[in-house]
């Protein structure tokens, strides 16, 4: 009653107890959020939910709220370099599982320059020992989002001075190494023009330097890297010659200070065996390969993701050199070994799906239809196109499936072959009446979920008729009387006989 008659007095002395009583709330109130935000168990579960703003904005409330989320992101970003550290070794398992499960922390510290407020001297350590344990836990989405935000965070770092000029070098390779799958030709070229100027700052930064740091190699190798991504592009010019030519710097540098057991080494002799295996050089690949898959096994074991990517360039060899029988044993033991350290959803585990759906769907274009070993070739056909479509039912799923459908070359060669497949299979009945219906519903279903930018080559029908044929065929299958093979009416061997090719491991 008393607050109240102060309320409503014309008084000054009740104007002053409002205030003063004002004044008190607001110290409470920034006392008890003081409290809770100091507190190192909330500000951990709260962070992945702030955006960037909000965190800056926090961290000025006052000095324990500062020090609180100082304390909180040093300890988030050494439990980052121990987990990356833990992923380049043979418990590298143990290391994906962590991250995992710890995702949303992960992409929070990552996507936005957290680390650079934080610790800015050390921005480009953590990015760079974080680097192989991104490449295999991010999906595309994520990665460049995290490109974007290291692109930015250099610039930022270069106008206010904030970074050294190493760190804004190390941020803007990474960044391109991150990004470098995109198909747009100007953001290619923006890229591209970013790789050579952190090259161009970091050879300025170390001019005489007796021996060149492996920070320099690791341009080289980003520059190496993008070439042989996109060595089919005529606009970047001759691809593959230079390419070579970042790769023997890289190499020159890494043998002398890191030696050949080295990460950086495998990686850069990776890249090495795929340019050879391109420039059709068999044998000096053939040698590299086994060469490095022994290093490999040593340092990390021959169960590692990087294990795979050597695996899957010595499958395509065999399959050069016209051994189908040893490409298809090393593609399905890659295949297995992503799924069990990658999952379903990584894309590497996509392009190793489709590398066996590619190869076994040419096999099959080139029998014969009234050869013996015909239905033998649809069937294992068969069985690896319902491997891909499961991933790309998977990932139209996913919330960000639309984007990340659009940044993968190997999830839209799915989709164009998949549901071409399915359509030129249909009348060959090779699964149950049942289980064929279901299968056509589900692709129906995942045909209005994925962008209506495909097909944009081979699909016989178009996005918007697609999804309405295979639901007529779920009816036609469950109402004709007889389901059984239709051998008059095999797949046309000229649609089957054109597959796309890889362009990585």
């Amino acid at each position: 009653k008393i607050e109240r008659s102060l309320d409503t007095s014309p008084h000054p002395m009740g104007v002053m107890a409002v205030a003063t009583r004002r004044q008190r709330a607001a110290v409470c109130a920034r006392g008890a959020a003081t409290s809770v935000f100091s507190n190192s168990d909330i500000l951990q579960l709260l962070l992945p939910m702030m955006d960037f703003r909000t965190f800056v904005a926090l961290r000025a409330v006052s000095s324990d709220i500062y020090h609180a989320t100082q304390e909180v992101c040093c300890g988030l970003i050494a439990w980052l370099e121990r987990t990356a550290e833990q992923y380049v070794s043979p418990h590298f398992a143990k290391a994906l599982k962590i991250a995992s499960e710890h995702e949303a922390h992960l992409t929070w510290l990552l996507e936005s320059p957290v680390i650079g407020v934080v610790s800015p001297q050390r921005y480009h350590l953590v990015i760079v020992n974080a680097y192989h344990l991104l490449q295999a836990r991010l999906s595309r989405v994520r990665k460049l989002a995290v490109s974007n935000s290291l692109r930015d965070a250099a610039a930022v770092g270069r106008s206010n001075d904030t970074l050294s000029h190493l760190s804004q070098c190390v941020l803007q390779h990474i960044a391109v190494r991150l990004g470098m799958f995109t198909e747009s030709p100007i953001e290619l070229q923006t890229l591209h023009d970013l790789a050579l100027e952190a090259l161009e700052g970091m050879e300025r930064l170390f001019m005489g330097a007796l021996s060149p740091p492996p920070d320099l190699a690791a341009v080289h190798y980003t520059l190496a890297g993008f070439f042989t991504y996109h060595y089919k592009r005529a606009d970047l010019g001759n691809t593959l010659v230079k390419a070579n030519m970042h790769l023997q710097r890289a190499l020159e540098i890494q043998r002398d200070r890191l030696g050949h057991g080295d990460i950086a080494t495998l990686c850069s002799n990776l890249v090495r065996a795929q340019v050879l295996l391109l420039r059709l050089k068999t044998a000096p690949c053939k040698k590299l390969l086994d060469n490095q898959l022994k290093h490999c096994e040593a340092l990390l074991s021959l169960d590692h993701p990087l294990a795979a990517k050597l695996l899957a360039v010595k499958a395509r060899l065999h399959y050069k050199l016209g051994d189908v029988a040893g490409c298809d044993a090393l593609q399905r033991r890659v295949l297995e070994m992503r799924k069990s350290a990658l999952g379903n959803a990584h894309e590497d585990t996509h392009r190793s799906a489709m590398d066996v759906y590619a190869r076994r769907r040419m096999e099959a274009g080139n029998v014969a239809p009234d050869s013996s070993s015909y239905p033998l070739a649809l069937a294992a056909m068969g069985e690896a196109m319902l491997a891909c479509f499961e991933m790309l039912y998977e990932a139209a799923l996913r919330p960000d499936g639309e984007r990340g459908f659009a940044l993968s070359k190997s999830l839209q060669a799915m989709s164009e072959l998949v549901y071409m497949d399915m359509i030129y299979l249909l009348p060959c009945a090779l699964w149950s009446r049942e289980r064929t219906v279901e299968l056509l519903l589900k692709a129906a279903d995942t045909a209005d979920r994925l962008p209506r930018t495909w097909p944009t080559q081979n699909t016989i029908l178009s996005p918007a008729l697609l999804s309405s044929k295979l639901r007529d065929d779920a009816k036609i299958v469950e109402q004709v009387s007889v389901w059984c093979p239709r051998s008059q009416w095999p797949p046309p061997r000229h649609a089957m006989a054109q597959a796309p090719q890889a362009t990585s491991p």
